[in-house]
């Protein structure tokens, strides 16, 4: 009876070692397989981080309400980011979000931004927009001009977009000398 007993447990002590066993090496190759991922996500975000700090334009990843979720702004400005949330106007330096104290989307005129709209439209018809051209009229818009085009896609089952923001004020006023100096010698040549 205890040479059964005994045999019993060597037995099941031996099986539950070649289980024990079998769970490590699988354990170790998920492990593996981890570290692996892991590293191959630290060199997509390198590159990732690389892309944004180098690309010639602001690039906003938003969400359907405006926040900006990720962005290059502030790497490419040299601003510190703050602890409070930013819309997009907020970012773009809209004077009429800078005058508000709730920021972007709080202002009397946000509701004819056609920035906003563009926005809203896109989300609505789950469809892009390009070269969005946003210049300053009066105190109702951005203080720059700019390109904006925005692609909108699904995260995760929640609606997003990335905004691609092209300073052009050093293309306009260049364009606005070249006028100037264009008049000056039509009315040089009329004289």
């Amino acid at each position: 009876m205890l040479i059964a007993l005994l045999s019993t447990f060597i037995v099941l002590s031996i099986a539950l070692l070649i289980s024990f066993l079998w769970e490590r090496k699988k354990c170790l190759r998920i492990q593996k397989r981890l570290f692996r991922e892991s590293r191959k996500l630290d060199r997509t975000n390198h590159i990732t981080s690389a892309i944004l700090k180098n690309v010639h334009a602001y690039i906003l990843l938003i969400d359907n309400d405006f926040k900006v979720l990720k962005t290059n702004y502030y790497q490419k400005t040299g601003t510190r980011k703050g602890l409070e949330e930013k819309r997009v106007g907020d970012l773009l330096q809209c004077r009429n979000a800078l005058s508000s104290q709730g920021g972007c989307g709080t202002h009397d005129l946000c509701g004819s931004c056609p920035i906003r709209q563009a926005i809203r439209q896109a989300f609505e018809h789950k469809k892009s927009f390009t070269d969005l051209e946003a210049a300053p009229a009066d105190d109702q818009a951005v203080e720059c001009d700019a390109i904006i085009s925005g692609s909108y896609f699904l995260l995760n089952d929640e609606e997003n977009m990335v905004l691609t923001v092209h300073d052009i004020t050093r293309l306009k006023n260049t364009e606005k000398e070249l006028e100037l100096a264009k008049e000056k010698a039509d009315n040089g040549k009329s004289q």
